[in-house]
C-alpha cells in the first residue's frame, strides 16, 4: 500500500522559503545560477550553512515575510532538522549566506573574466557582456559595483603576482 504522504528524504526540497535580503546584482546571479526561489543544489555549501542556522521560530523572532530587497530561498529537508518545525533562520545565519554567496559571486566573475584573450578588450563592454550571460540586469549601479569588485580582485592578483616575482 502506497503512502499517501511520504516522509521526506534529506536532500529533497520543502515547500518552507525563508527570504534573504542581498543585493539585486547578487539576487539576479543566484536566480541565474539556481531558480527562483532560489534552490541550492545537493551538498552545497550554502545548504550546510542553512542546515546550522536553522532552529524552531521562538516567540520573539518575526516572522519572515516576503518584502522588497528580499529573495526566496527554498530550504531543503535535512535528516536531523526537519523543516516543518527547524523553518527559521536567524540574521547572522542569512548574514554568512550571503557572504557565502558574494565568494562566489566574486569566484565566477574572476574565472570568466580574468583571461588572456579579454586583457586587451574594453572592461566596461567585458563586464556588461558578463553580465547579459548572467541575467543581471545592465544597470549602472549594478555595472558599478560588479566593476568595483572585479578591479579589486585583479588589483589583489596583481600585487601577489609581483610579490611572486620579487622573491625569485
Amino acid at each position: 500500500m502506497a503512502e499517501d504522504n511520504p516522509k521526506p528524504r534529506p536532500g529533497d526540497y520543502s515547500n518552507f522559503l525563508v527570504y534573504v535580503r542581498m543585493e539585486s546584482y547578487l539576487a539576479q546571479w543566484a536566480a541565474h545560477e539556481h531558480g527562483l526561489p532560489i534552490r541550492f543544489p545537493r551538498g552545497a555549501i550554502e545548504n550546510e550553512i542553512i542546515e546550522l542556522g536553522l532552529k524552531i521560530r521562538g516567540e520573539d523572532d518575526d516572522l519572515d515575510l516576503p518584502e522588497e530587497g528580499k529573495y526566496p530561498v527554498v530550504l531543503p529537508f535535512f535528516k536531523y532538522k526537519d523543516v516543518r518545525y527547524y523553518n527559521y533562520l536567524s540574521e547572522s545565519s542569512k548574514d554568512e549566506l550571503v557572504h557565502c554567496l558574494k565568494i562566489r559571486f566574486t569566484i565566477s566573475l574572476w574565472n570568466d573574466l580574468y583571461r588572456f584573450g579579454n586583457i586587451g578588450k574594453q572592461k566596461q563592454d567585458l563586464i556588461y557582456a558578463w553580465m547579459d550571460a548572467h541575467d543581471i540586469d545592465d544597470t549602472e549601479t549594478n555595472w558599478l559595483v560588479i566593476s568595483k569588485i572585479y578591479t579589486r580582485k585583479r588589483k589583489a592578483y596583481q600585487q601577489q603576482q609581483r610579490r611572486q616575482k620579487d622573491t625569485s
